[in-house]
C-alpha cells in the first residue's frame, strides 16, 4: 500500500482549517493509502486526531527546521507528502520533498516559496505571485462530507431575519464572540454561536442568561445550521467559503491578521460585505453593518452565492493528484 504524509499545525493562533482540510484529505483516501499524520498543535488539537484513529507524529511547537529534519530523515520514504500550515517555509517543505516522491503544498496566502509538485489555494485571490505550478480557487475548497446532502437543497431566504449562526472559526475566538453576544443578547433574534474547540466554558457560564441565544462548544452538524440560518455572521477563513457553498447570506469577520486580505479578495469575487477586526467593533458598528441585510439584500446575496458557487471540483481533482 503507498503511503501519504500529511503535515500539518493547528490550534490557537495558527487557526483549525489547515487541521480539518488535511482530515478530509484523509477521509477521502484512507481506504487505499498507508496515511501518517505529522503535526503540531496544542492538546485540543492532539486530542482531535486522536478521535480519528489515525497513525500519527507529534511535534513539538515551533520545532526548528534542524530538529524536524532529523527526525523525518528517519522515517520511510513516502510516495506523496501533503503540507497544510501557515508560513510552511521553503527549507521546511525542502525536508519532504526529499522524504516524498511527490509534494502538495496547500497555502491560500500565497507569499512563500515553493518547492511542491502542485500549489493549491483554496481562495479566490484578486493578485497572486507567479507561482509555479498553481491551483487556485474556492472550487478547490474541500467541502466535508456533512455538507454534500445540503449543496443542492433549495435556499428559502424568509423575509424577515430569525435565525442567526455565529460561528468565527475552530479556535478561541472569544472577544469576537463577545462582541456579537453583547450585541445580539439585546436583539430580538434566535442565535446559535458556535465557541470552538478552544473556548473556556467560564465564558459560556458567564453569558447564559440571555434566553434567546444558545451556546455550542462544538458541532458535528455545522452545515445543517448553516442552511438553517437566516445570516451567518462567518470567520474569515473557510467558515465564509462553506456558508457560501450552501447559498446563506452572510457578514464575514476577520479574526486573524492575514484573514484580512482573504475577505477583501472574497467581496471582490461575491459581494459580500465584512467587518473590521473584532477589537474595532462595538454594538453602533455591528448595528450599523447588519442594516442593509433586508429581504431584497439577502435575495440577491443567496443569487450571486448560487451562481458563483455552483461546483466543487475538490474530490475529483485531489484524487487525480494524489494518484501517484
Amino acid at each position: 500500500m503507498k503511503k501519504i504524509y500529511f503535515r500539518g499545525r493547528g490550534g490557537g493562533k495558527q487557526g483549525w482549517g489547515n487541521i480539518y482540510r488535511l482530515i478530509a484529505i484523509h477521509e477521502l483516501v484512507k481506504k487505499k493509502y498507508e496515511c501518517f499524520f505529522i503535526f503540531e498543535g496544542n492538546n485540543q488539537v492532539a486530542n482531535f486526531i486522536k478521535e480519528k484513529k489515525v497513525k500519527y507524529l507529534r511535534l513539538k511547537e515551533n520545532i526548528t527546521i534542524s530538529e524536524e529534519e532529523r527526525i523525518i530523515e528517519k522515517l520511510e520514504k513516502a510516495d506523496l507528502s501533503i503540507i497544510e500550515m501557515l508560513e510552511c517555509s521553503y527549507a521546511r517543505q525542502k525536508i519532504y520533498k526529499k522524504r516524498s516522491n511527490k509534494i502538495i503544498v496547500f497555502d491560500d496566502i500565497l507569499k512563500k516559496k515553493y518547492c511542491a509538485d502542485k500549489v493549491i489555494s483554496a481562495q479566490y485571490k484578486s493578485r497572486h505571485k507567479n507561482v509555479k505550478n498553481l491551483l487556485f480557487g474556492y472550487e478547490y475548497y474541500p467541502l466535508r462530507k456533512e455538507f454534500s446532502k445540503y449543496l443542492k437543497k433549495k435556499k428559502i431566504v424568509r423575509k424577515e431575519i430569525k435565525k442567526i449562526l455565529v460561528c468565527l472559526g475552530g479556535s478561541s475566538y472569544s472577544l469576537g464572540n463577545k462582541k456579537m453576544f453583547n450585541f445580539l443578547k439585546n436583539e430580538n433574534y434566535h442565535t446559535t454561536i458556535i465557541l470552538g474547540n478552544e473556548q473556556k466554558k467560564l465564558f459560556i457560564k458567564k453569558n447564559t442568561k440571555a434566553k434567546n441565544l444558545l451556546f455550542k462548544e462544538k458541532t458535528n452538524n455545522l452545515a445543517k445550521l448553516i442552511h438553517e440560518s437566516d445570516l451567518v455572521i462567518a470567520g474569515g477563513g473557510y467558515v465564509k467559503i462553506e456558508t457560501a457553498f450552501l447559498k446563506t447570506p452572510m457578514l464575514v469577520m476577520p479574526v486573524q491578521r492575514h484573514q484580512l486580505e482573504l475577505v477583501k479578495d472574497f467581496k471582490k469575487y461575491c459581494s459580500v460585505p465584512f467587518t473590521n477586526y473584532p477589537t474595532k467593533l462595538n454594538n453602533k458598528i455591528i448595528k450599523k453593518n447588519l442594516e442593509k441585510y433586508n429581504h431584497k439584500f439577502r435575495t440577491q446575496m443567496n443569487k450571486t452565492l448560487k451562481s458563483k458557487f455552483k461546483i466543487n471540483i475538490f474530490k475529483d481533482k485531489i484524487l487525480s493528484l494524489i494518484n501517484v
